[in-house]
């Protein structure tokens, strides 16, 4: 019982934040960006976007394939979590 909830709160959570940081990204980029240069700014992010799904989802996929799914999201958050933190130190600096 105790694996299943851990699964459902963290399934929940990732729901949450995917849902949530699209809107604080958009809301981050209308106040800092001029609007005659804000399209062209979120056309870009979301064509990045785009581009990291396209291929992370074959690579999630293929160390899904190869190992567990516990591991393979283990192996994404701790890599979210190290690419995150470095990007939060350089913003500081």
């Amino acid at each position: 019982m105790g694996n299943q909830l851990l699964i459902f709160v963290g399934f929940v959570l990732s729901i949450i934040f995917s849902a949530v940081s699209p809107t604080i990204a958009s809301a981050y980029i209308n106040q800092l960006i001029p609007s005659e240069e804000r399209a062209t700014l979120l056309s870009a992010n979301s064509m990045a976007y785009s581009l990291c799904m396209i291929i992370l989802f074959p690579g999630i996929g293929g160390v899904i394939d190869l190992l567990d799914f516990r591991i393979a999201y283990l192996t994404m958050g701790l890599a979210i979590m190290v690419v995150g933190g470095t990007f939060a130190v350089a913003a500081k600096k």
